[in-house]
C-alpha cells in the first residue's frame, strides 16, 4: 500500500473523482491496525478513511500548462474531458508534442515531473524515437550512469550509450514497441 503525507491529493474508490486532500496519517486501532487517513474535503469538511481504497489523485492541468507524458515534456492544449470506451468515463486531456503532433491521454498518465522510472519505462521493453530508431536498456554494470538508467541505440550504432534522460531530450518522444 501507498503511504500519504499531509497535503498529497488523494481519491477513493467509493467516491468516484471527488478528490480530497490528506490532513494527517494514523495507525488504526491496534497495533498491526491498518492505516487511516484524516481527509479535508473541497467544502471544508474532514472524513476518516482507511489505506485501502485510497490513491494519488490524477494530477489536474489547464491549457497552456507544461506536463510530462512518461519523461516527454508536453504542452496540454486542451481538457479535462470526460473519457469514454477504452478510458471507461476518466478524464482525458489532449496534448501537444514538440513536433506539432498530437493526442489525447488519460489524466492518471500526466505528471508535473518527468518520470524515468521503471513503471515509466519498464527495462525488459524497447522503445522507438521520433526518427525511427530502436533504443534498449544496458544490463549489466554499464547500465547505470549515476543511478540513471543507460540505454544504446540498435539503430546509431556510433552513439555510445546514453542516459534515458538524454535519449528523451535529444531523441524522443520514445513510444513502447
Amino acid at each position: 500500500m501507498h503511504e500519504f503525507r499531509a497535503g498529497d491529493k488523494v481519491t477513493h474508490e467509493v467516491c468516484g473523482d471527488a478528490v480530497f486532500t490528506v490532513l494527517s496519517a494514523h495507525k488504526l486501532w491496534r497495533y498491526g491496525g491498518p492505516r487511516g487517513y484524516l481527509l479535508e474535503t473541497h467544502t471544508g469538511g474532514v472524513l476518516l478513511a482507511t489505506e485501502r481504497g485510497l490513491s494519488a489523485a490524477p494530477a489536474s492541468f489547464s491549457k497552456g500548462d507544461s506536463a510530462y507524458l512518461g519523461g516527454t515534456r508536453v504542452a496540454v492544449l486542451s481538457g479535462p474531458h470526460p473519457g469514454a470506451g477504452a478510458f471507461g468515463g476518466a478524464p482525458m486531456y489532449l496534448v501537444g508534442y514538440a513536433d506539432g503532433t498530437a493526442r489525447s491521454v488519460p489524466a492518471e498518465e500526466l505528471t508535473a515531473e518527468p518520470d524515468y522510472g521503471p513503471d515509466a519505462f519498464p527495462r525488459h521493453a524497447q522503445y522507438r524515437d521520433k526518427e525511427g530508431g530502436v533504443w534498449e536498456f544496458r544490463h549489466g554494470a554499464a547500465a547505470l550512469t549515476d543511478g540513471e538508467a543507460r540505454m544504446r541505440c540498435r539503430s546509431y550504432r556510433h552513439i555510445p550509450a546514453i542516459t534515458l534522460r538524454e535519449v528523451q531530450e535529444h531523441y524522443g518522444p520514445l513510444t513502447r514497441i
